[in-house]
């Protein structure tokens, strides 16, 4: 991935995806239709914030995967 697109996914994704995913109900996020996402919601062990990281997800038959990264950077 090129350094302005990792600074997109690093800076804006963030801030867009939770209220797009929801509103869109995992159909849509900032990367298009595909991949899919789902939203991972979990409160801050020493903050006690709730967030949401979106995570993209597929399937293998009957099992669903979930995919974490670091916005493709290394």
């Amino acid at each position: 991935m090129s350094p302005s697109g990792q600074w997109y996914l690093r800076h804006i994704s963030p801030r867009v995806d939770p209220t797009l995913i929801r509103r869109m109900r995992g159909r849509v996020s900032s990367l298009g239709t595909w991949p899919r996402c789902v939203l991972l919601t979990h409160t801050g062990a020493k903050s006690g914030i709730e967030r949401a990281t979106p995570l993209i997800y597929f399937t293998d038959g009957d099992r669903v995967i979930l995919v974490a990264s670091n916005y493709g950077g290394t």
